[in-house]
């Protein structure tokens, strides 16, 4: 079974932001995600793992890593289903492909909808696309 943290890598510069990345670990192997997420020090909870509650944007922050989370989890929850061996690298790169199979549909909509074609993309064809990568 893997373990997922969550930590804030602080910046070499004084003063400016750190950058919050996802610690995994399986079988003794550890690979960090990087995040586009910047934090303050201060603006950061180590010991729960959490952003600060004094953070104007918490909530939605917070949201993006409770989601990544999530996937990370059930992303090892599916490949542990299967009863076969998996490595680190394994969800290393489910995890980078569907982060950039959900890109690459949002911006086939974009192009489509630039077309003048009008697209509703139910909940449901969502699911589905996520879930040939783990993501349901």
């Amino acid at each position: 079974m893997a373990t997922i943290k969550v930590k804030l890598r602080l910046s070499s510069v004084t003063g400016r932001a750190g950058t919050i990345f996802y610690q995994v670990t399986h079988r003794r192997a550890t690979q960090q995600i990087t995040t586009n997420i910047r934090l303050q020090p201060n603006e950061w909870d180590a010991m729960r793992e959490q952003v600060a509650v004094s953070v104007a944007d918490k909530s939605i922050i917070q949201n993006r890593i409770d989601s990544d989370i999530a996937l990370l989890k059930r992303i090892v929850k599916g490949l542990g289903k299967n009863w076969s061996p998996f490595i680190l690298s394994d969800i290393i790169n489910i995890y980078k492909l569907s982060e950039n199979s959900v890109l690459i549909l949002d911006l086939c909509v974009c192009r489509l909808s630039k077309w003048g074609t009008q697209i509703i993309l139910d909940k449901n064809f969502l699911n589905i696309i996520k879930s040939l990568y783990f993501v349901v």
